[in-house]
């Protein structure tokens, strides 16, 4: 399968190769989800075109296949054109570009899901965008793709980070200062060893990144 992932928190993708056919899912930064079926084209690129909020609004864009390598193996930008609204995450109107990438993903079978140097220890961080606020964890990845905080052992802010191998998507929570819990989701970029995610939230949500 293939993992897409940036701004956009592009869930799934799954192409057929003997047909060029191409199937997206995924989450938007203000929690609208979305389906898209289209195809390959000759070029390698994958033409996307998504009405959104009743066909008042659009994703579009091309995504263009890579060369297979971990910093290559695709990439592209879709526009998010968003209407005015009475009732969301946001009520004015706008147009902007999203950066997305493409990562190829198999299941692990037993194996760390990313491919983390022993012991498995890697860097969570979680950011809010409207608040300005950061959290940091140090963390560790087992050989069964489960992930425990090991630094600071406090975890007061109750992180939980849970993964699915079979699919590279990941789930988890946490409590921002004052705020209530707060839950996030997100893709395993494996080529590359990071993962991508968002959150959402009163204050519009903000990303979630592991890393060496």
């Amino acid at each position: 399968g293939w993992a897409l992932q940036r701004q956009s928190n592009l869930q799934k993708d799954f192409y057929t190769p003997s047909t060029g056919a191409v199937k997206m899912a995924g989450t938007l930064v203000d929690g609208t989800k979305f389906t898209c079926g289209t195809l390959l084209a000759p070029d390698g690129t994958i033409p996307v075109s998504i009405p959104l909020y009743k066909h008042q609004g659009l994703l579009h864009g091309n995504l263009l296949l890579g060369d297979y390598t971990p910093q290559n193996d695709g990439s592209g930008w879709l526009t998010w054109i968003h209407p005015v609204q009475a009732k969301g995450q946001f009520s004015s109107a706008f147009e902007c570009d999203l950066a997305a990438g493409i990562s190829a993903y198999a299941d692990p079978k037993g194996a760390r899901a990313l491919p983390l140097p022993d012991p498995g220890d890697a860097y969570l961080d979680i950011y809010d965008h409207a608040a300005s606020f950061s959290i940091q964890r140090n963390c560790r990845m087992d050989d069964r793709s489960a992930i425990r905080i090991i630094a600071p052992s406090t975890n007061e802010e109750r992180v939980t980070f849970k993964v699915a191998p079979a699919t590279g998507l990941f789930t988890g929570s946490f409590r921002p200062p004052g705020g209530k819990t707060t839950r996030f989701s997100g893709v395993l970029h494996q080529r590359s060893g990071r993962a991508f995610g968002l959150h959402f939230g009163p204050t519009g949500g903000g990303s979630v990144t592991i890393a060496e």
